[in-house]
């Protein structure tokens, strides 16, 4: 009989994806443009989450932030609250040099807290043990403080900066966020919380363990 519509559009799809892969693992750039050209072409695909993914990764290994963000900002459309995307997200915008919306960094930034925030307050899953999902819920916070509060540092609000980085240090201390808390703290004019700060971050045994 007749093929029915999905099935042939099935078909094309899957055709336009092999021919979109075929410039092969020696032209990411190439396949980039492909796979953006197919998500324009089938916006709605069954395979768009995966197509995403690919390109985030292929931006990745060609060390194109931009692109890369690009895509797992599409990803967030699909899974807003997801918190690997959230950190993504964020050290990606912080590796662009520049042409990232402050705004949109600080949208993701406190969304990622949120999530962290409600972690923290729920018990643990009933297939996770509660330490170890203590110890996660923990990392977790430490980090979504620190990424925002490095945000705010970058844009000048130091005040609101110091706020996030103390809070990552209370729930996990290191190194990293201890010194850019003395930066922040330095940038205000506040001195002796700078001294506090960055006496705490030379004080680390292990310079290289940060959330």
């Amino acid at each position: 009989g007749k093929t029915s519509p999905a099935a042939k559009r099935e078909a094309e799809e899957s055709q336009a994806i092999n021919k979109a892969l075929q410039a092969g693992p020696s032209n990411p750039l190439e396949v980039i443009g492909n796979l953006e050209d197919f998500l324009k072409r089938y916006p709605d695909s069954v395979r768009r989450e995966r197509v995403l993914r690919l390109i985030y990764k292929l931006a990745t290994q060609s060390n194109d932030p931009h692109q890369a963000a690009r895509a797992v900002e599409r990803l967030l459309e699909i899974h807003p609250e997801d918190p690997e995307l959230l950190a993504v997200i964020l050290d990606l915008y912080d590796r662009q040099k520049a042409g990232v919306n402050r705004e949109k960094a600080l949208g993701y930034a406190t969304r990622f807290v949120e999530y962290a925030e409600k972690m923290a307050s729920q018990p643990s899953p009933e297939n996770v043990a509660a330490k170890k999902w203590q110890d996660t819920a923990t990392l977790t916070r430490a980090t979504a403080y620190f990424l925002r509060g490095k945000i705010y540092a970058k844009s000048g609000g130091n005040a609101r900066a110091v706020a996030d980085f103390e809070k990552s240090m209370e729930a996990y201390p290191s190194a990293e966020v201890a010194e850019r808390l003395g930066d922040a703290a330095s940038q205000m004019g506040d001195t002796d919380r700078a001294i506090d700060a960055y006496a705490t971050a030379f004080a680390f045994p292990d310079k290289s363990v940060e959330p």
